[in-house]
C-alpha cells in the first residue's frame, strides 16, 4: 500500500505547478532535506502519532462528523507543526524534481527516516491507547 501511496504522490507531484505567488516549492524540498536524519525521525514520530490519533477518532465513531474529525483536524495539525509524513513528503520532492532539484541519495535518506518515524509513531500510540472491545450485535 505504501508503494501505491508513493506512485501517486510522486505522479500529483510531478504534475503540480506552483501558481504565482505560491510557494516555492524548490525551497520546500530543501528545508526538508537539510534536516539530519534524527530531526527527520523524530518529525516523523510525532506525525505518525497524530495521524494514529486521527485514524483512531474516525474508527471510534458511528456518526459522519466524529468519524471525519480526527481527520479532517490531525492533517492541518501535523501540516502547522511542521511535522514529516512520507506520502506527503514524496509529493513535495516530486514537484521540486520537477522543477529542477536533482536526485540524490539524501532523498532516499530522508524518506527511510520519515518512514520509520512514522511508523515508529503509530506503534507507540498503538501500544499506550486502549482498544475499544468489538461492537456485538
Amino acid at each position: 500500500m505504501l508503494l501505491y501511496n508513493f506512485i501517486g504522490a510522486a505522479a500529483v507531484g510531478l504534475l503540480f505547478l506552483p501558481m504565482s505567488g505560491g510557494m516555492d516549492i524548490l525551497s520546500v524540498a530543501h528545508k526538508k532535506l537539510i534536516q539530519l536524519p534524527h530531526e527527520s525521525f523524530i518529525r516523523g514520530l510525532f506525525c505518525g502519532m497524530i495521524v494514529f490519533i486521527g485514524v483512531d477518532i474516525c474508527r471510534r465513531y458511528d456518526d459522519p462528523l466524529g468519524r471525519y474529525l480526527g481527520v479532517l483536524l490531525g492533517v492541518p495539525a501535523f501540516i502547522l507543526a511542521g511535522f514529516e509524513h512520507c506520502v506527503a513528503d514524496i509529493f513535495y520532492l516530486a514537484a521540486a524534481w520537477k522543477h529542477g532539484l536533482g536526485f540524490d541519495a539524501s532523498q532516499l535518506l530522508f524518506i527511510l527516516m520519515v518512514i520509520l518515524g512514522n511508523s515508529a509513531g503509530a506503534l507507540i500510540m498503538n501500544a499506550l491507547v486502549p482498544q475499544p472491545t468489538p461492537k456485538t450485535t
